[in-house]
């Protein structure tokens, strides 16, 4: 049997943390699974990805596990498996759930599914660190069968996740490199794919960054009601000055051309080969 926190320590937990997440418990949430999935749409309305199994792979390259052509992976028996996938959202993306699939019938055993920050070590913390943000659980003793495990947040962290290229988890040095991925750890079990993970569902919405503290245009002033959106749709390099200087003109009408111009620069449309 292989206990949660054998599963993490010194795998995804710097020992220097692996307490204090070891003592935090593992929620599970009975929502059930999504019924839309919508990827690529564009505002600020939700959306959802699928990360599918095929995108776990072993740490351990001799670790054994099987299933994909089912959907679901499982340990083979007598051999634990602990796998992982990157979470790859655009900087800027707000997470606002992540839900796994999964298949659980063994009492003895469970599912254990993780989030992991990580960032890269910098010139004023000489140890990078990594720390598990939220997790979930099928646990032990009642068997519930297929089920939706929707990651709670542990310690500190809450959701949503701002994801960002760079960033300070451990508020330890400066900002370095930061990466997001889960970890999965799969319990070998006595009968065969009695414990099974699946996709994970991440629904996200876009996220209009915060205004500047010292306004871009002349004309449009911190406090405005469209000050926020506007200094946005400039720093993105979708709109600019109307008079080549420092006014936007936050009143003049928009031409059919210059709609173009926004909605190419917008959408980064392009010529096909």
């Amino acid at each position: 049997m292989l206990t949660w926190t054998a599963r993490i320590a010194g795998v995804v937990l710097l020992s220097a943390v692996a307490p204090s997440m070891a003592a935090q418990e593992i929620g599970s949430s009975p929502a059930e699974p999504p019924v839309s999935i919508a990827e690529g749409q564009f505002g600020t309305a939700a959306n959802q990805s699928i990360i599918p199994i095929q995108r776990l792979v072993g740490i351990d390259t001799n670790q054994v596990f099987v299933g994909a052509a089912t959907g679901y992976y499982s340990a083979t028996s007598g051999s634990d498996a602990q796998l992982w996938a990157p979470l790859e959202m655009p900087p800027g993306t707000l997470v606002q759930s992540i839900c796994v699939e999964a298949f659980d019938i063994d009492a003895a055993e469970g599912l254990t599914v993780l989030l992991v920050g990580g960032e890269t070590g910098s010139s004023g913390n000489l140890t990078p660190f990594s720390g598990a943000l939220a997790g979930a659980t099928t646990g032990v003793g009642p068997v519930p069968g297929f089920v939706s495990l929707c990651l709670a947040p542990l310690g500190v962290f809450s959701f949503p996740l701002l994801v960002r290229n760079a960033g300070n988890l451990d508020g330890v040095g400066t900002d370095t490199i930061v990466q997001y991925y889960l970890f999965v750890g799969l319990p070998a079990t006595a009968v065969a794919a009695a414990v099974r993970v699946g996709p994970a569902v991440v629904t996200w919405t876009r996220f209009i960054a915060p205004p500047p503290a010292e306004a871009t245009f002349l004309d449009v002033e911190p406090g405005d009601d469209y000050h926020r959106v506007i200094e946005a749709a400039a720093a993105a390099g979708i709109m600019t000055a109307c008079d080549g200087g420092p006014n936007f003109c936050p009143q003049a009408p928009v031409t059919r051309q210059q709609l173009a111009m926004f909605l190419a620069r917008a959408l980064g449309l392009h010529w096909a080969n």
